[in-house]
Order: C-alpha cells, then sequence, then structure tokens
C-alpha cells in the first residue's frame, strides 16, 4: 500500500467542501469524527484515509454494515490505513482543508446518491464514494480486504432493499471529459417540488373560498 508524501489539498475547510445540508446524521458524524483523525496524526488536511478511519470508527451505520456483511474486521481496516499514516509533528489548529481525492470521495458519494434515487448522503454513499476513487491509500486497504465497487453496491442495495435503480460500471463520476456534479442539485430539485405543492395548496384553497 502507498503512503506518505504532500497532499494536494482544496481551497475550501472540511465544512465548505461538505454539502452538509444533504447529509444525514451519520454521515456528519463521519465527516466530525475524519477531522477529529486527522488531528490525532497532526495534519494539515482530511483526506480519503481518514474518512475510512472515521467509518470505521462509527462502526453502525449502512456503510459499516456493509463492509461487516463483506466479512471485514473494522478493527484491521484501521491497523492497515494506520501503517500508511506518518504523524506530523508540527501543531496544526488551523482550519483543516479537505484533499482533492477526499472532494472527490464526497462528489461520487452525491453520484451515488442521486443514482439510487436517495435524497440525502449517508455512510453507505460515502463508503461507495471511497471505493470509486481507486487510487487512494483508502480505495487500497478497502481491495486488499475483497471490497469492490461492484461488491458493496449489491450489499448496500440489499440492505436498503428493492428502492433504487440498478447501478452499474456508471456508479462512479465520469471524469474523462471533465464532468462533475452540481453540488446544489439535490438542494434545487426538493426547493423546486416544495414550491409546485405550495403553489398547487394556494390553488386549491383560492378554488374552494370563492
Amino acid at each position: 500500500l502507498r503512503g506518505g508524501g504532500a497532499a494536494a489539498v482544496t481551497r475550501c475547510s472540511v465544512e465548505e467542501c461538505g454539502v452538509y445540508e444533504q447529509f444525514a446524521d451519520r454521515a456528519r458524524e463521519i465527516m466530525r469524527l475524519a477531522k477529529q483523525e486527522s488531528q490525532q496524526s497532526r495534519h494539515e488536511y482530511v483526506g480519503a484515509e481518514h474518512i475510512l478511519l472515521a467509518l470505521a470508527t462509527e462502526g453502525t451505520g449502512v456503510g459499516a454494515n456493509v463492509l461487516k456483511t463483506l466479512d471485514v474486521d473494522l478493527r484491521q481496516i484501521r491497523v492497515e490505513v494506520e501503517k500508511t499514516l506518518s504523524i506530523d509533528p508540527s501543531d496544526t489548529r488551523g482550519t483543516l482543508s479537505l484533499t482533492i481525492t477526499a472532494d472527490k470521495v464526497i462528489q461520487d458519494a452525491m453520484e451515488v446518491a442521486r443514482k439510487l434515487n436517495h435524497a440525502y448522503i449517508g455512510s453507505e454513499h460515502l463508503l461507495l464514494g471511497l471505493l470509486c476513487e481507486n487510487e487512494g491509500v483508502a480505495a487500497q486497504v478497502l481491495t486488499a480486504f475483497g471490497v469492490t465497487l461492484d461488491k458493496a453496491t449489491r450489499e448496500t442495495v440489499d440492505l436498503l432493499g428493492p428502492i433504487s435503480s440498478s447501478l452499474s460500471e456508471e456508479t462512479c463520476i465520469d471524469r474523462s471529459q471533465g464532468h462533475a456534479p452540481n453540488r446544489r442539485t439535490a438542494g434545487t430539485v426538493v426547493a423546486s417540488v416544495l414550491v409546485v405543492v405550495l403553489l398547487g395548496i394556494v390553488l386549491f384553497l383560492c378554488a374552494h373560498g370563492s
């Protein structure tokens, strides 16, 4: 497994990059724990590896249960990830930025949630997002445990029930043409639906009030 080296970071903090209005409680907790994992290693960034550690530490969400179903020992996830982490001797108490890979993980999680017709981002979507970015330490660790995107997707759908459309190898974002999701797409759709519903209510009241 490859680790170490300087991490390429985005220009936004964890809170700014994460679309938290779409995050379920467990996903928010995972991002909080990821930030904590980074601080414990005295890193100046939150990477995909910290998100994986946080997912394993949280341990009760759908994402963690998918790993358990695939016979992955969550404690061993930590052991393997920590082998790749270095402790930075400097004092890092400032704002933590997401690495480019971690930001892509969140983008992929959003795309997976959209394709599953989910109006939220949960721990399961973060797990699938980690597997989409197959060059990072997190994905390498998961692959070493035999966890693939296909297997994790199937287990996710099995655990949540038949509420989604089928997914294929196009689950992840196609960045070959520079494609990237609009971070506020889901929020915009919800807002549009609410406007339509409220308009219908107003029209109904007007019709029956005259």
